[in-house]
């Protein structure tokens, strides 16, 4: 596989000189000063936002307290102004080797209010840019939506279907799709040609987990072909919240935290690991790679994730074989790189399998951190920095 900045960074600058001259000032205006302009990429991808806010009321969600309601309102911009809004973000590169985007972070992206403007934003993302797109949900898909996806020919989808409970999902989702309808909706995924995946989060221990495998077999019989097993991050409400319907999980938590926690959970993923595998799952640690998976099923492109999983303890080895996938690298690409994104000119660049070195003389503070992780992205290598 061949890494090249400077291809995606002209590729990127033609599409937003395009579409600067197709939109109106306003429309303009609109997309330059939005938060998909400006965010730094998630692990998982750019998190792209169809709508704001969500009414399904899960007892686990951390949303509600992001933007303090219980409500959704579609995302304000059109189709166009989004795409002009990611080519405007420094951190994004477009094509299948660019960033991937994910749909789904602080919303359901096909629940009524948001599904008009998630197909929008899907339709414009797969003719201008071809990124590798995730998204997940709970909420049923039509024959005639499905359909949709089925006419998209530059990007690379990676469907998300939620499920963590059978049993108690009434009590967790009061407002959410049944689990029969997201176990429907894994089906007619795959009666359509596409490979969805079961998104096991969060990850909430004892009286969930202990069905955990009951729910891994059902979306196997379903026709998911793996599992993301996702972590679980709580609050003080969110704990009150489960404490009130009768589960208890002080023990994974210290006294007095304060804002968002991250469990310590990792008996329990390797649990599920082991079970998924020998229920015919693969099972992923992060959506990234069952993206980067889909790439390989959808496109026959082995890619290496994006995240660099492989790299760390996130990799579970799954059929892309991501450490095994040589990368070529030209030194003018990384010099571009640090140019273009960091203003930066590498006093010297040694490039080599898995590692790049770089040789720098500033001292780079915590943003400037960040956007070595973009760069590592770009070339899928790790950076090293030397003073």
């Amino acid at each position: 596989m061949d890494a090249s900045f400077n291809k995606l960074y002209s590729k990127k600058i033609i599409l937003k000189d395009f579409l600067e001259n197709r939109l109106s000032i306003e429309s303009k205006r609109r997309a330059m000063n939005d938060s998909h302009a400006k965010r730094f990429p998630r692990p998982c991808g750019l998190t792209i936002h169809s709508a704001v806010g969500c009414n399904l009321n899960c007892v686990y969600c951390y949303v509600p307290e992001i933007f303090g309601m219980n409500y959704m309102v579609p995302y304000g911009l059109s189709g166009e102004e989004l795409i002009l809004a990611l080519l405007s973000n420094k951190y994004f590169f477009p094509t299948i080797y660019g960033t991937y985007l994910a749909f789904g972070s602080i919303t359901e992206p096909f629940h009524p209010i948001a599904s008009l403007k998630t197909f929008e934003y899907l339709y414009f993302i797969d003719k201008y840019l071809g990124n590798p797109v995730q998204f997940s949900t709970k909420f049923f898909l039509r024959e005639d939506q499905i359909n949709l996806f089925k006419k998209y020919r530059n990007i690379s989808l990676s469907p998300l279907i939620t499920l963590i409970s059978i049993k108690y999902a009434s009590i967790l989702e009061p407002n959410a799709p049944k689990p029969e309808k997201r176990l429907e909706l894994i089906r007619s995924l795959r009666k359509a040609g596409f490979k969805p995946f079961i998104f096991y989060r969060p990850l909430i221990p004892y009286k969930v987990f202990e069905e955990a495998e009951n729910v891994l077999r059902e979306a196997k019989r379903a026709g998911a072909i793996g599992v993301i097993i996702g972590g679980f991050r709580v609050t003080e409400r969110i704990v009150m919240n489960l404490k009130k319907i009768g589960f208890t999980i002080e023990a994974n938590i210290p006294k007095n935290f304060k804002g968002q926690y991250s469990l310590h959970l990792r008996k329990y993923k390797d649990s599920l690991i082991k079970i998924s595998r020998e229920i015919g799952l693969i099972p992923f640690k992060s959506a990234c790679c069952a993206n980067t998976y889909s790439i390989l099923l959808n496109k026959g492109l082995r890619i290496p994730c994006s995240n660099l999983c492989f790299q760390k303890n996130f990799c579970t080895n799954c059929p892309v074989d991501c450490k095994n996938i040589s990368v070529n690298v030209e030194m003018d690409d990384v010099r571009s790189a640090f140019k273009k994104i960091m203003n930066i000119e590498p006093d010297s660049i040694d490039i080599q399998r898995n590692i790049i070195n770089i040789s720098v003389k500033k001292k780079l503070s915590g943003k400037r951190r960040r956007e070595i992780a973009i760069i590592e992205r770009i070339f899928r290598k790790k950076i090293n920095i030397i003073r």
